[in-house]
Parts: structure tokens; C-alpha cells; sequence
């Protein structure tokens, strides 16, 4: 609820009252808890990583997909987040902008939450191991690559129509299925 108040209010003008008031408790019932709003923010920042770490880990453990299916699944589980209104995805884009914007020491948090590249990157060392993808010259440079995929499509999801997402992942399934050995 912290993160809604962050983003309208912006982060520097959001007050431990209004945190309050969104979580439907006193201002003093907060202090219990947190000292200040900083904590808060990394509160929030790291249950989001724990919600999305538990989702992705539940994919990697999958013992029935290749590692093309994990990376797909990903995908499509991350874009199909990012499609829903207000979600926290986007909550965390939106405040990495505004704490970009403001220059905050806290943006580095928020844009940690929203990397991939090392869960791409095992995935595609494990991949190369089991010989179910292709060789590739720079593992880093490719799992920055799919990263870089999901980052786009999930600043273009807000421009596109109902129903063009589908075919915007069979796209990227497309160009995923081309590591496959």
C-alpha cells in the first residue's frame, strides 16, 4: 500500500500519515514497525522480490520444463503482471522514474528488483550444460539481451491494445526457440 502512496505523492512528499491512512491504521501503529520512511520503501521493495523470487523459483524448479519452457514461462508469467493494472511491477517502474527523477539513493533498490539477467543467465548455463540450447559466445551479454526484451514489451504494454499482447509472446517465444540446440 506504501508503494501506491510513493508513486502518487511522490517520495519525498509521502508522510508516515498518509502511509496510514492508505493502510487503514493509526500513524503511531507505523512507528512500531518502522523508524522511518526509508524503511518502509525497502520493506515493501524486498516483499515484492520475495513474491516474484517464490513465482520464478516455482518455475525454475519445474522439473517437467526445458529450460526454453522456464524462460518462456517467465516471460510470459512477468508480462502477464505487468498487463494488469496497478500491479506491482509497475508500481516498482513507476517509482524507480520518480526516484530517477528525484536523483534518490534508493533507486538502485528498486531497479535490483527488477532485474532478471542473473535468473536468465543460470537458465541459460544449465540450458548449454544439458546440450537443450546452443553454445553461446557471452552467456552475460544474452541473458542482458532477454532482459532487455521483457524491459520493452513492459514499457510498450501501456500503449498497446486488449489482445495484442499474445501475439507480441509468440513473438519472443519465437526468437527464444532459436537457442535451442
Amino acid at each position: 500500500e506504501a508503494l501506491h502512496v510513493f508513486i502518487r505523492r511522490g517520495y519525498h512528499k509521502t508522510t508516515f500519515a498518509e502511509i496510514a491512512r492508505r493502510c487503514s491504521i493509526g500513524r503511531t501503529t507505523i512507528y512500531q514497525y518502522f523508524k522511518n520512511k526509508d524503511e518502509i520503501f525497502m520493506y515493501a521493495v524486498e516483499h515484492i522480490n520475495q513474491v516474484f523470487e517464490e513465482e520464478y523459483r516455482s518455475i525454475v524448479d519445474d522439473s517437467g520444463l526445458d529450460v526454453l519452457e522456464k524462460i518462456k514461462k517467465i516471460f510470459s508469467k512477468f508480462l502477464l503482471r505487468c498487463s494488469k493494472k496497478n500491479n506491482e511491477i509497475s508500481l516498482l517502474l513507476e517509482l524507480a522514474l520518480i526516484l530517477k527523477r528525484d536523483n534518490h539513493e534508493l533507486l538502485e533498490q528498486v531497479n535490483k528488483s527488477l532485474e532478471l539477467q542473473e535468473l536468465f543467465c543460470s537458465l541459460l548455463e544449465e540450458g548449454v550444460r544439458l546440450k537443450q540450447i546452443k553454445p553461446l559466445h557471452n552467456m552475460e551479454s544474452m541473458a542482458f539481451t532477454l532482459e532487455t526484451f521483457m524491459d520493452s514489451l513492459m514499457l510498450y504494454l501501456p500503449f498497446t491494445e486488449p489482445g495484442e499482447m499474445a501475439g507480441h509472446l509468440q513473438n519472443l517465444h519465437l526468437i527464444i526457440d532459436g537457442l535451442r540446440a
